[in-house]
């Protein structure tokens, strides 16, 4: 073939593809445009919806014997978690036991984080004691 038949070739095919979609455009927007197929997909949708709603309920009812976490109290036990995680820190700070005196220059990082995990174990200790709550005591390092 030569480069005239080419773009000959080419020309045909641009114009057959543009009527092909056009042609598909006006199908799309007919069938988006009639309002049943919008009241169907509707009707689907709140189908589906329930049938979730029941699912999550036949889960719940079927975990409660088995002793198996649903989400729901994954969800809730880690909200709660993160509160006491967030109080136990507000105490931690309101107790502000005073720091050993040492230069921060003298410190490497992996010093100042061992210090710093140190002192939180020391003062959550401390609050234990207060409370007379059994719990483990830092190793001695």
């Amino acid at each position: 073939m030569t480069d005239s038949q080419f773009d000959e070739f080419y020309k045909q095919l641009k114009k057959v593809g543009s009527t092909g979609e056009a042609l598909v455009n006006d199908w799309v927007k007919t069938v988006l445009d009639n309002g049943e197929l919008a009241k169907l997909l509707n009707l689907s949708s709140n189908e589906a919806a329930k049938w979730v709603d029941k699912l999550k309920e036949k889960t719940e009812e079927f975990s409660i014997p088995l002793n198996i976490p649903t989400k729901e109290d994954i969800t809730r036990t880690l909200r709660l978690l993160k509160q006491v995680e967030d109080k136990v820190d507000w105490l931690i700070e309101q107790l502000e036991i005073p720091k050993q005196e040492t230069s921060e220059s003298e410190m490497t990082e992996p010093l100042k984080k061992h210090l710093k995990n140190a002192d939180k174990l020391a003062r959550l200790q401390l609050l234990l004691d207060i409370w007379k709550i059994p719990g483990k005591k830092p190793d001695a390092e």
